[in-house]
């Protein structure tokens, strides 16, 4: 059986971890992998998957590990996903989800 924890994932910060969950599976297409939550029902711990791919998804929890929403909208990573199917529709289902398109799909390469 092969590993299913990939060799290299990375992770977000979010003010609202649990809505950051929801919004990555309805606009691309994420799968919640694992969810642990705390005796508060806060969220201790996830994981999303998108093909061989994880992200954790967390809340703030250090002065070095926020939101870029709390750091005024700076960015704090570059994710790069590859598309191997319909690049189009995978564009039109982020933006009816209400994500921001920045460029339009097109071939660079």
């Amino acid at each position: 059986m092969a590993d299913p924890f990939p060799s290299l994932s990375s992770a977000a910060c979010y003010v609202d971890p649990r809505a950051a969950l929801a919004w990555l599976e309805r606009a691309f297409g994420f799968e919640v992998f694992m969810l642990i939550e705390d005796a508060e029902g806060n969220i201790a711990h996830s994981e999303m998957r998108f093909g061989n791919s994880a992200v954790m998804v967390g809340s703030e929890w250090s002065a070095d590990h926020k939101s870029p929403r709390s750091i005024g909208g700076k960015n704090t990573q570059t994710v790069h996903i590859q598309i191997d199917t319909d690049i189009d529709a995978h564009c039109e289902r982020a933006r009816a989800a209400g994500a921001e398109i920045i460029m339009e799909p097109q071939t660079q390469f």
